[in-house]
């Protein structure tokens, strides 16, 4: 099994302190996983530019990882309203 990457490891680990944090404030683990999202459209967008450059923006890659930062931006922007009520 292959290991993990050093973002990978930090998700992980963020995701496992969420987890903890979820039993006594649900709101707070939202926000958690919202900004685990906002790294997620960061990377999918860094990606996207890079595959433009090299596969054009018509590429069917190109095309899905613009649609995937989109409806990840869509999930932040949900957990962040949940979080803040």
């Amino acid at each position: 099994m292959k290991s993990d990457t050093k973002e990978q490891a930090e998700i992980r680990s963020a995701l496992e302190e969420a987890f903890r944090q979820v039993s006594g404030r649900p709101e707070a683990a939202l926000g958690e996983f919202a900004e685990l999202q906002e790294r997620r459209i960061e990377r999918l967008k860094a990606t996207e530019e890079y595959l433009k450059t090299t596969l054009g923006e018509d590429h069917p890659e190109v095309v899905a990882l613009g649609a995937a930062s989109k409806e990840t931006e869509k999930l932040k922007d949900a957990l962040r309203a949940r979080a803040e009520i």
